[in-house]
């Protein structure tokens, strides 16, 4: 797999490269994640230092429980999601071309919404998952 990834918001104002491994993608069903996303969030993961964000665009919410979001205030696209631990966390969608990642499992099932079929997702994780949280070495 290529240690080379890039990727954007939907409008093009914030862009972003990742020099380095990423993690398979985890999918998030809590109540912020839905809340900023409209449903179940997607993310992969990579350490910070090898992530480089493009523009100026790009803001930074604050959810008062020890995390950022980032997102284009263009288009609304969210993006990011990092805590104070070298890594961030960046929506799978957002990749370009072939990154030969996939689905491993999903978190927080049990904040899902009422409309989400989860009988086919697996593994499911009532919480999080400490092996979702780390990515992967290459």
């Amino acid at each position: 797999m290529s240690e080379h990834h890039e990727g954007g918001c939907h409008c093009g104002a914030v862009t972003f490269t990742i020099g380095g491994a990423i993690r398979d993608v985890t999918v998030c069903h809590c109540s912020i994640c839905r809340n900023l996303h409209g449903g179940a969030a997607a993310y992969s993961q990579c350490r910070a230092a090898d992530l480089a964000i493009a523009g100026e665009a790009l803001r930074w919410y604050a959810s008062g429980v020890g995390s950022e979001y980032g997102f284009c205030p263009e288009c609304g696209s969210s993006l990011f999601w990092r805590r104070n631990d070298g890594m961030v966390s960046f929506s799978a969608g957002a990749l370009r071309g072939e990154h030969g990642i996939r689905t491993t499992h999903h978190i927080w099932v049990g904040s899902a919404g009422s409309y989400e079929d989860l009988s086919r997702a697996r593994p499911q994780h009532e919480t999080d998952s400490a092996s979702a949280l780390v990515a992967r070495d290459g």
